[in-house]
């Protein structure tokens, strides 16, 4: 973490996108086994970070909305293609420690209060459970229904 950069006055949004090379290349460095998985599979590995910069960027904007509506879309994504399901689990879960381990960065520059703290937790982690438990749901949705059809 030590490449991150925070600007005086800066929102979070900003330290985000101020850091995106940052972002990227620990998300890579954190994930690499499971790009070994991907890179044999008809996902694009482009499109797994594209993937993490909405979930994160969702978040950002409290658009829980959009952020199901990904999930949905990602669940049948990956319910269709060769990948085991545990692949994006183990993926999900590093996006969440890289998420949390920037805001530690951000927010040892910034001053909050241990109950903004504590709202921060509640909405990050209802954000990240949200994305993961429609993902789940589309995924198996699918996979029923392919093996209902069979």
């Amino acid at each position: 973490m030590d490449k991150l950069q925070y600007k005086e006055n800066q929102s979070f949004k900003d330290f985000l996108y101020y850091n995106q090379e940052v972002f990227d290349r620990l998300l890579h460095e954190r994930t690499q086994n499971i790009f070994l998985h991907v890179k044999n599979s008809s996902i694009q590995v482009q499109s797994i970070f594209d993937i993490a910069k909405k979930i994160v960027h969702y978040i950002d904007l409290d658009n829980e909305t959009s952020l199901m509506d990904l999930a949905k879309e990602q669940g049948m994504v990956w319910a269709k293609s060769e990948l085991q399901s545990m692949v994006k689990l183990e993926y999900l879960h590093e996006l969440r420690s890289l998420y949390w381990d920037l805001l530690q960065h951000y927010y040892m520059n910034v001053t909050i209060s241990i109950e903004e703290f504590f709202n921060l937790e509640k909405k990050t982690n209802h954000f990240i459970d949200t994305y993961l438990k429609k993902y789940i749901a589309s995924y198996i949705a699918i996979n029923f229904f392919s093996l209902n059809v069979k």
